[in-house]
């Protein structure tokens, strides 16, 4: 089993909130983000207010990790980078659900 796959199967949420909470995203924005999660970030609009405010999160756990990105709200290339190392070259096919979990556990992992 590689590493990753066993970080992966030490963090299990118990709901899509605990996961948006765990991200660092507040208990009314996590309300509103939880039907993002069930789509793949493929599929979702780059310009929405609900992704914009994901991927900003998202970006901020990257930056708890020693990247150094801007956080903007948007998958630019640098942020591509960073979630390809996490969770693999397709992650724009796997659900944001899956995507947060990934960095989740990689950020409690201390990766």
């Amino acid at each position: 089993m590689s590493r990753f796959a066993m970080i992966r199967n030490m963090y299990q949420p118990k709901t899509s909130r605990d996961l948006l909470i765990d991200l660092g995203v507040g208990q009314y924005n996590a309300t509103m983000l939880i039907e993002t999660l069930m789509m793949a970030p493929a599929t979702t609009e780059a310009a929405a207010a609900p992704t914009m405010l994901l991927v900003g999160h998202i970006q901020e756990a990257l930056n708890d990790m020693g990247a150094e990105l801007v956080v903007n709200g948007y998958i630019d290339e640098p942020t591509a980078q960073c979630l390809s190392q996490i969770t693999g070259r397709g992650f724009l096919q796997l659900s944001w659900f899956e995507v947060v979990k990934d960095v989740v556990a990689a950020r409690r992992a201390g990766i």
